[in-house]
């Protein structure tokens, strides 16, 4: 995952930042960050579901 998706999902989900108030912080246009929002999100869901699935002597990624 990118720098800036990290860093959107971490002011969504730790800091509780709108995706309005993360567009304001961080300059890209509103829609710009309510996308790349939606397509990390969905990227993490898939690496925590894989990793869910590993069998757990094998260290994740």
């Amino acid at each position: 995952m990118s720098p800036l998706d990290q860093e959107i999902i971490r002011l969504v989900h730790w800091d509780g930042l709108s995706l309005k108030e993360v567009s304001q912080h961080l300059s890209p246009p509103s829609g710009t960050i309510r996308s790349r929002y939606h397509r990390a999100r969905r990227r993490l869901r898939e690496e925590l579901d894989d990793a869910a699935h590993k069998p757990s002597n094998q260290p994740l990624p």
